[in-house]
């Protein structure tokens, strides 16, 4: 749940992404931090299977590229800890419609990708 008071955020983050490589430097980069709502976030990381699981991965992307995240049969570690974090930051996971609608107190879906086609953002 967010809070009002600006200078104390109550925010879950989810990364899934392949490795744990972005989730370390995010965690450095939080704690490091002189701001209160980077300090304050609550992190949580899950690998990222998807790719393992629905092909290799370069036909994975190219499909996902193509179709978008529906084809895609999510994770069901993804499903269960998206529900109840506030921020999803991924790179090539799927996200669709049951991503999405599992994540109740979802407000924002982050990619570090420069298209968002692994994103169903209708």
């Amino acid at each position: 749940m967010l809070s009002t008071d600006r200078s104390v955020l109550n925010v879950k983050l989810l990364v899934v992404h392949q490795d744990t490589k972005l989730f370390t430097l995010l965690k450095e980069f939080c704690a490091g931090s002189d701001k209160p709502y980077f300090r304050n976030l609550e992190l949580d990381y899950l690998k990222d299977t998807s790719s393992q699981r629905n092909a290799p991965h370069a036909s994975y992307v190219k499909r996902f590229e193509a179709e978008g995240p529906e084809w895609c049969e999510p994770d069901p570690a993804v499903l269960e800890k998206i529900q109840d974090a506030d921020i999803l930051l991924t790179e090539v996971c799927c996200v669709n419609k049951k991503v999405i609608d599992a994540g109740k107190n979802l407000k924002m879906i982050a990619t570090i990708r420069s298209a968002a086609e692994n994103i169903n953002y209708q």
